[in-house]
């Protein structure tokens, strides 16, 4: 019960600022070794100092509710924490702790969808993510029945760095894909995108094994998900 009054008495605060957030500067440059203390007890350093994982405000080691209060409370003062910046807009709002919040419920989703189509058809297949936060790396496989469909090319998606092994036979595709200069990505993106040509009648399910999800820090901590399974309902045409 506890915890689900944070997490209520948290949302009602988001509804609060959403509309209204606050826009953040500090003096200190962004690539600065200097530490920013922004509460008492929370310090915030940059990668040459301790970089803890995006969100974790009060450094425990994990992202819980307690940091997205936090953040909360650093938007409705005006003041800034590249931790807290998750959203990567250079501003702490109800936005950077709403994420945080949200993989603490959750964690992100990594998501196909159902599809129809009839023999012969070429469709092209998003793999997404939903809810990320600071995602770094991420290495998966999407099975399907070859006797159904055929992998035949695949398009990058947000990510810096992306590798598709298709083996259009073996009935799985390989994604690897990682930030290699850019910030963690946040929010909702692709991941990648497969195209798929339609064999025979049937339905083949897009099965998806998440082999490591991290997020950009120097650790490469892991980050909780959950997976949507899609179909391919294919058709005589």
């Amino acid at each position: 019960m506890r915890s689900k009054g944070i997490r209520m008495v948290l949302l009602l605060s988001f509804a609060l600022l959403i509309a209204s957030p606050v826009s953040l500067t500090t003096d200190v440059p962004r690539d600065s070794t200097t530490t920013i203390t922004v509460d008492a007890g929370y310090e915030y350093e940059d990668a040459r100092g301790t970089t803890p994982a995006k969100g974790d405000l009060n450094h425990d080691g994990v992202v819980t509710q307690a940091d997205a209060a936090i953040a909360l409370q650093m938007a409705a003062r005006g003041e800034y924490s590249e931790d807290a910046d998750v959203s990567g807009d250079s501003m702490v709002t109800s936005l950077d702790a709403l994420l945080i919040l949200q993989t603490t419920i959750a964690g992100c989703r990594i998501v196909v969808n159902e599809y129809e189509v009839e023999v012969a058809d070429t469709i092209r297949i998003p793999i997404r993510v939903e809810g990320g936060v600071d995602v770094g790396s991420l290495d998966l496989n999407i099975a399907f029945d070859p006797t159904l469909l055929s992998a035949k090319s695949a398009q990058d998606g947000a990510f810096d760095s992306t590798v598709i092994n298709l083996e259009a036979d073996s009935g799985v595709v390989k994604v690897i894909a990682f930030q290699a200069t850019n910030p963690g990505l946040n929010g909702n993106f692709t991941v990648a995108e497969i195209a798929f040509e339609a064999l025979g009648v049937g339905a083949s399910t897009l099965d998806l094994e998440i082999v490591t999800l991290t997020d950009s820090s120097p650790h490469a901590n892991h980050l909780d998900h959950s997976i949507s399974n899609g179909t391919v309902t294919i058709c005589q045409t």
